[in-house]
């Protein structure tokens, strides 16, 4: 796999390669999960009791999808505060985030809404505190997933590619070479099936 980085320009880099991408978020299949940036893991059983998996997918329509092996606990701050911690950890605009709760048939999909209250470790709860860190590494092993991806592509070593979470751009270390995650998330689709690739130049 190879990406060609440009200045600011209209060519495009075709990887060849075939996959079944998700068309619609009206299906989940765990095995989705392992497509492009998508990540999943286990959790324990006390936090997870109805399908003991969690994980990020990436939509093609740009959603980020947050999904737990549990029911919804009807508390829409919880799923506030799960939607911030993709905002905080990855820098993806919360307007873009969803919740997908697998523990009941059928599965509960939920837009969170935006709470006039700081939500916190602190003020959500003990169990919901812990679910929060499970998101968070699943945020820490999307973004390695972007690194390494966008590393071998181009290139270089892993550790040359950096990640701001403050404006949710990878970018080359001692370059203006940058691109969001979102993008990021596309390129690694692209990458097992036809399309364009590219990192963008930002000067």
């Amino acid at each position: 796999m190879n990406i060609r980085i440009e200045h600011p320009s209209t060519h495009e880099t075709y990887i060849p390669g075939t996959s079944r991408i998700l068309s619609t978020q009206h299906d989940l299949p765990w095995r989705a999960l392992q497509e492009g940036l998508n990540v999943e893991m286990a959790g324990p059983c006390a936090l997870l009791p109805y399908r003991p998996k969690c994980g990020i997918q990436f939509g093609t329509d740009s959603t980020v999808t947050i999904v737990l092996g549990m029911r919804d606990s009807g508390w829409a701050d919880a799923s506030t505060y799960f939607a911030n911690l993709l905002v905080a950890r990855l820098g993806i605009p919360f307007n873009k985030i969803r919740l997908y709760y697998t523990g009941i048939h059928p599965a509960a999909r939920r837009t969170p809404k935006q709470s006039l209250q700081i939500l916190s470790r602190a003020n959500v709860g003990a169990a919901n505190a812990a679910i929060g860190d499970l998101i968070e590494e699943l945020c820490d092993r999307a973004i390695e997933r972007g690194r390494h991806f966008l590393a071998s592509s181009i290139g270089v070593i892993p550790d040359a590619i950096k990640f701001d979470a403050s404006s949710g751009r990878f970018f080359v270390a001692g370059s203006y070479h940058q691109v969001d995650f979102l993008e990021a998330a596309r390129q690694a689709r692209r990458g097992r099936e036809p399309g364009p690739i590219d990192m963008q130049a930002v000067a």
